[in-house]
């Protein structure tokens, strides 16, 4: 009789406070997210600011930029590899190129100040603990896409670079052909990274739906 008061006893005994232990790690995940996602939030905030701001600035800077020779492919050539653009601007570039930086820089601080958008609606949704919903992968499906269009533009920018100095100009770089490898690695990790992040969350929202739908 003992025996049988212990077994049926010890487990629920066991289980309430396996329960209750479990309770308190999720609540002081969440409260970790909250607080990690609060700052991030600050910082997201900061930077849709900060950015038209500093679009505007470059967008001036080009704009002051001298004329002379320097063509695009040139350009793509040279600032392959060389992280200094506005340096090689000032050498005299030709109307074409001017037009095509400009449009570039419109371009893309445009496409960042809605990736910062998006990125801040999506840690909104962390913030506000609300995490695997639609308006979360929403969000985060455009954040991506539009991380993907930003990076894959300035690699083939790069890549054609690449190419038209190695076999155009004549400029054999093993450090710029090194440096387009590592690029092109490194984004199909970060990329792959994110999309496999991506789909966890589409996964945990499609879970959530099938919770709620049972219950």
């Amino acid at each position: 009789m003992l025996f049988e008061i212990i077994n049926f006893t010890l487990p629920a005994h066991f289980t309430h406070m396996t329960g209750r232990h479990m309770s308190n790690q999720r609540h002081a995940k969440i409260a970790s997210i909250r607080k990690v996602s609060g700052y991030f939030l600050l910082l997201l905030s900061f930077s849709l600011v900060v950015t038209p701001i500093w679009g505007l600035i470059s967008f001036l800077a080009v704009l002051m930029k001298p004329l002379g020779d320097m063509t695009i492919l040139v350009f793509l050539a040279k600032s392959a590899g060389n992280k200094d653009f506005y340096e090689l601007l000032s050498t005299g570039i030709t109307l074409e190129l001017k037009i095509f930086a400009l449009a570039m820089h419109v371009i893309l601080f445009v496409t960042i100040e809605f990736l910062l958008f998006h990125l801040h609606q999506l840690v909104s949704c962390f913030y506000d603990g609300d995490i695997f919903n639609q308006k979360a992968v929403s969000h985060a499906r455009k954040a991506f896409m539009l991380n993907l269009y930003v990076t894959s533009t300035l690699l083939i920018f790069e890549a054609v670079g690449v190419t038209y100095a190695l076999f155009f100009i004549g400029d054999v770089n093993a450090g710029r052909v090194g440096g387009l490898v590592g690029a092109m690695l490194d984004t199909i990790v970060w990329t792959g990274s994110i999309l496999l992040a991506l789909w966890s969350l589409e996964i945990g929202v499609a879970l959530n739906e099938e919770a709620e739908l049972t219950i």
